[in-house]
């Protein structure tokens, strides 16, 4: 009796070993055999990549930054010249230097595809990345001849001025002439202002004709919307010169998650302090504002890892013990992560899957045909061979 109970599962052992046509190793430091005729690939791992979006307002360009609530009914604040316009999350995936694998055929072939970055495709199985198609379509438009419709610019530094002067007159003492002197004078910065708005409101005005249909003009529609962007170009053009010349830059952030159980569950990065002065400025600087990026892991695999734990040796699902030393192929669940990007202004939040928090699993040890997201590692297709 006790050899049978022996002899059973070694039978079932040998059973499943004789159709697994591979080997796989894990490879840590230098590998203790000689590695031929075989493959390597990595789990991966996850980045954040934050790309934060700053615009920079030039106010050296806004003569009359001073005027614009006056003649144009807004409100300029020249003392904030930086701010965060936008911001980009997304998740990076590269080869986890801890986990890489060697798989070694045995006694057939067996077909292993892994991308540039050494992440597993699939096995045995055709892989066909997805492309989008090609949306850089240029729409022409009729070219016209547009200083009808453009506004000349105008000289607004200079303007005519016209002076009544009463100089004595030939005939008496008492008589007296008019005579009148052109001479052109300077206008000072709130006249060519002024003249500024005046000729905004008039660009404006145009624009509504268009828009409603109150501009005569054969031309067609493509014709009147090259006007009308022309128009709008104008107008952002001298708007400036109350408003500033804005800028924008974008610098990129990354985070890498942090494996540390102590803040797996919720971790705080501080990407760079920032100035509405000065932008980005140095880390030591108390007076700028911290700006974080939050790391939350929302645990949805849980019940996946407390599964696969109860069907270990079952099925497809096959959890990976840390003191195992199997020949099967690994691949990882990745597990969701929230990801908040905090301002003083605004807060932005994107979730991304993040590929070293997540479970490492097995495949079953026989031929199977398997796909795989060629990005974050999870099993997409499986089927026995």
């Amino acid at each position: 009796m006790k050899i049978k109970k022996i002899l059973f599962p070694l039978a079932i052992f040998l059973l499943l070993s004789s159709g697994c046509s591979y080997t796989v190793r894990q490879v840590k430091g230098r590998p203790s055999q000689s590695l031929n005729g075989g493959i390597f690939y990595s789990l991966p791992k996850t980045k954040i990549r934050v790309a934060v979006t700053f615009e920079y307002t030039n106010f050296d360009m806004a003569p009359y930054v001073d005027y614009a609530e006056k003649y144009l009914g807004i409100e300029v604040d020249d003392s904030r010249a930086w701010e965060i316009a936008d911001v980009d999350i997304t998740a990076v995936y590269e080869a986890d230097p801890d986990h890489y694998y060697y798989v070694e055929p045995r006694n057939s072939k067996i077909s292993v595809q892994v991308s540039e970055k050494g992440l597993l495709k699939s096995i045995n199985s055709p892989f066909v990345e997805i492309t989008a198609p090609d949306e850089n379509v240029v729409e022409r438009v009729e070219k016209i001849n547009l200083s009808e419709y453009l506004y000349s610019t105008a000289n607004y530094n200079m303007h005519e001025r016209v002076d009544t002067l009463y100089a004595p007159g030939k005939g008496s003492e008492n008589e007296e002439s008019m005579v009148y002197v052109r001479s052109s004078v300077k206008k000072n910065e709130e006249q060519r202002a002024e003249e500024t708005a005046k000729k905004i409101s008039e660009i404006q005005q145009k624009k509504m004709e268009i828009l409603y249909g109150e501009y005569e003009s054969s031309y067609n529609e493509n014709a009147l919307n090259f006007v009308y962007s022309s128009l709008e170009r104008e107008e952002k053009r001298l708007m400036q010169l109350f408003t500033g010349v804005k800028n924008t830059f974008t610098d990129v952030f990354y985070v890498e998650p942090e494996l540390s159980k102590v803040v797996v569950d919720d971790q705080i990065v501080e990407l760079f302090r920032f100035s509405p002065q000065e932008g980005i400025v140095d880390s030591t600087n108390e007076d700028a504002m911290p700006i974080y990026c939050n790391l939350t892991v929302e645990n949805n695999l849980r019940a996946v890892s407390r599964y696969a734990k109860g069907k270990s040796g079952k099925g497809y699902l096959k959890k990976v013990s840390p003191k195992t030393n199997t020949s099967t192929f690994k691949y990882r669940i990745p597990e969701v992560v929230r990801v908040s990007f905090v301002t003083p202004s605004f807060t932005k939040q994107k979730t991304v899957k993040v590929s070293q928090f997540g479970t490492i699993l097995e495949l079953p040890a026989r031929n199977v045909e398997a796909v795989f997201d060629s990005h974050t590692g999870e099993l997409q297709y499986i089927r026995n061979r």
